[in-house]
């Protein structure tokens, strides 16, 4: 299980995978203090906890607020995903071939600088995060939609980090109900539960939902 907790109301938001809660602020003040909390990363104002062990939210934890513009291959995610294969993905069968390519990546420079009377100098290195941007390694993804993009960008982050939790805004605005199904099917299927953060309060089929009225009342 999943658990959710924030300084700002005094509810838990207890989630297992696959869980979508729709968590809605009436009060415009508190809307906005939450929300400069998440996008300033103040992690004394929240805390995340996975069957009752915290977790860093740095680690864990993605908040999307632009949801019309899902790249899962922007440079966060690629850089992510580049760092994480340079640190678990390379074998020490796999650092022999790379240790070779960087072998005769050298010698061919050699032979390039022989060729110049002048004194040449080069890097005889290259990182394998430089190999994997330089071959513009990155996720063929589906974006026939705005469900399939949103599914393609999580899966991204899933395999970028340990993901736990995404935080959206105003999700279900770009989603019909058969739609929000698919999604927590697909959240199912990777692990991952989601919270979206609206100020307006509707109901949808299979989402918990938990509401802070414009009295600073918590409802759930």
């Amino acid at each position: 299980m999943i658990r959710f907790r924030s300084t700002f109301f005094q509810f838990p938001i207890d989630l297992e995978p696959g869980d979508i809660a729709s968590l809605i602020i009436e009060n415009r003040k508190l809307y906005k203090g939450f929300s400069d909390a998440l996008d300033y990363g103040e992690e004394n104002s929240f805390s995340l906890f996975e069957d009752g062990k915290e977790k860093a939210l740095k680690k864990h934890l993605v908040v999307t607020r632009d949801l019309l513009n899902l790249d899962p291959n922007s440079k966060k995610i690629l850089t992510a995903i580049y760092k994480k294969i340079d640190r678990t993905a390379l074998t020490p069968e796999r650092r022999e071939k790379f240790d070779k390519i960087n072998q005769a990546i050298a010698e061919l420079l050699e032979e390039f600088a022989s060729d110049f009377e002048g004194q040449v100098t080069f890097n005889d290195q290259i990182s394998l995060t430089q190999l994997l941007g330089h071959f513009d390694f990155k996720f063929d993804y589906d974006e026939s939609s705005f469900l399939m993009s949103l599914i393609s960008y999580l899966r991204a982050w899933r395999e970028a980090m340990d993901l736990k939790l995404a935080i959206t805004y105003d999700l279900f605005a770009y989603l019909e109900e058969e739609e929000i199904v698919i999604l927590k099917q697909e959240l199912g299927y990777i692990g991952l539960c989601l919270i979206d953060i609206d100020h307006h309060d509707m109901k949808h089929n299979g989402v918990k939902r938990f509401v802070i009225d414009k009295d600073l009342c918590e409802i759930y």
